[in-house]
């Protein structure tokens, strides 16, 4: 099988060329998947902040100090001198977000039920001063429950069965979906760049294959040899279609390597399904560019080209929520937009089955017929050329 060896020995003198698009996966893979793992890991560990507050009292009992002891779960209490323009300046510097002061006599009024009310200064428009609010209202309201239903309770009972109920927690505990997020967020990110190298390398490999059979030295060479035209072509589609897989391959590979936890899932699995349509569409590409393109460097200008703005405009390197409506509009008549629009859509699922995963179907089936166009266009060409 010359016509096939020599196929495979062009692709393996531009392997250098074509090794740097899969370096650039590689770390970029990398880069992203460790992104992904350290954002999620922040928003995995929250923990509450603490404001800064002023906690201002003039009398000192029981309930008054329970209020504080609540509010010191939420809040860092912060020693001002009871003056207007030092909690004035307080504020306007925004030494704390509130400041809260309790007249003489507060304690007394709330276990006789009468009215009675704080002084609360806030930082105009500040959320964390809504929670310091809400905090105390709970507190209070809860004390208030007690005190309806006996009120013969003493400030120490009272308190203490106020700080007993708050101090309940409840657990929450998240339902894992078969794969961790941040797994799956970074094959999402993995397969969707995929479309610029595994594009890159189909347009450079099988272009550069197309382009040396049209030496003038080696078609004479293949026209004076006793093989078929149809022998030439079959092996050299066998070639094509071997680089191609193999391309596919060590692609997908990475894959395994950077994400062993979420390989095997179900989400997994329709992201190589979907890399593989997406192969089968490039190297339609490939094939029309190198029918019509007849020189090596024509060849790296063209992968340049449509990589890179099938790339952008198509949502791989950014995200298509981020893209406006005319950028999409635009992507939309490439197939990398539908590509990265189907990992899109599998990434958000968490039930596979008929009817959710009818999106993701829809844009492999386009993808499909973008290929099926580009091998049809290709063939018209090619035949167009022998005939003349």
């Amino acid at each position: 099988m010359p016509v096939f060896k020599l196929s495979l020995k062009i692709i393996k003198q531009n392997l250098s060329a074509m090794s740097i698009y899969l370096i650039i996966l590689l770390v970029m893979s990398i880069m992203l998947t460790s992104a992904v793992k350290n954002e999620e890991k922040k928003v995995a560990s929250f923990d509450r902040a603490k404001e800064d507050i002023a906690f201002i009292s003039e009398e000192d009992t029981k309930l008054v100090q329970g209020l504080k002891d609540e509010l010191s779960k939420v809040a860092n209490f912060i020693e001002l001198e009871n003056e207007t323009n030092a909690m004035q300046d307080a504020l306007f510097f925004r030494d704390v977000v509130s400041i809260i002061q309790i007249e003489e006599g507060f304690t007394e009024k709330f276990i006789n039920k009468e009215e009675v009310s704080l002084e609360i200064s806030n930082i105009p428009d500040s959320y964390s001063s809504v929670y310091i609010g809400m905090t105390i209202d709970q507190y209070l309201n809860t004390a208030r429950l007690y005190l309806g239903q006996d009120d013969s309770l003493s400030q120490e009972e009272l308190t203490k069965n106020v700080a007993e109920d708050l101090g309940v927690t409840t657990p929450v505990n998240v339902l894992e979906t078969g794969v961790n997020s941040i797994d799956l967020n970074s094959s999402v990110y993995y397969f969707n760049f995929l479309a610029y190298s595994l594009l890159a390398v189909l347009i450079f490999g099988i272009g550069t294959i197309m382009v040396a059979f049209k030496d003038p030295d080696i078609q004479m060479r293949n026209n004076s040899s006793p093989y078929s035209v149809t022998r030439i072509n079959m092996e050299t589609i066998l070639g094509i279609f071997v680089f191609t897989l193999i391309t596919w391959l060590i692609m997908i590979s990475f894959h395994f390597i950077l994400n062993t936890v979420s390989v095997f899932s179900t989400s997994s699995l329709y992201f190589i399904i979907n890399s593989l349509v997406f192969t089968f569409c490039g190297t339609g590409t490939s094939f029309l560019l190198g029918t019509i393109i007849k020189s090596r460097d024509a060849i790296s200008t063209a992968s340049n080209v449509l990589t890179l703005g099938s790339s952008f405009i198509g949502g791989a390197f950014v995200p298509q929520e981020l893209l406006g409506d005319f950028a999409l509009r635009i992507g939309s008549f490439t197939p990398t937009y539908w590509y990265v629009r189907a990992n899109n859509q599998i990434g958000s699922l968490t039930v596979f089955n008929i009817e959710t995963l009818k999106p993701v179907y829809s844009s492999m089936i386009i993808q499909i017929g973008f290929g099926v166009l580009f091998f049809t266009m290709a063939i018209i060409s090619s035949n167009k050329k022998r005939v003349k």
